[in-house]
């Protein structure tokens, strides 16, 4: 990616279109989800080749396996088979979505630049006026005036 590229890019990001956003963040959050879905799959594959429950000799008698070690082994299976299957779909939807964040990557680098976020424009400033003719204060403040020193006598 170029420089202009690049810049514009921020330019977009900075003035909050969503889509140059998405396409950025969608870029960036792959990686890490990949390598943990991997992980899930490596231990699915583990948990299906669990070993078989086996019979033991004791003091030269043969002892069958319980039945419940039987169910144990069937269960770790099962469940890594669906641990593995799990993991290779949200794989599959993040390889996806990856897929259509560098779609909308590419076209919001191809399409012409948008004119960059303004801030508005300040507006000139005008005092307030205390009251609607310039006479009013003054007529009220003799008012109040009056008012006190006929209440002091």
């Amino acid at each position: 990616m170029d420089e202009a590229a690049l810049f514009d890019l921020m330019q977009r990001i900075e003035a909050g279109d969503p889509d140059a956003l998405q396409a950025v963040m969608d870029l960036g959050i792959f990686s890490d989800k990949m390598g943990l879905e991997g992980q899930q799959s490596q231990m699915g594959a583990q948990m299906m080749q669990t070993p078989s429950a086996e019979g033991q000799r004791v003091g030269g008698t043969y002892v069958a396996a319980n039945p419940l070690e039987h169910l144990s082994t069937a269960m770790s299976r099962i469940l890594g088979a669906k641990q593995m299957g799990d993991s290779r779909t949200r794989m599959e939807d993040l390889i996806k979505r990856k897929g259509q964040g560098l779609t909308n990557y590419a076209k919001g680098m191809a399409a012409p630049p948008q004119q960059a976020w303004q801030p508005p424009a300040p507006q000139p400033f005008a005092p307030r006026q205390a009251a609607d003719e310039p006479g009013e204060v003054t007529v009220g403040l003799d008012r109040l005036r009056a008012d006190l020193a006929r209440r002091r006598r």
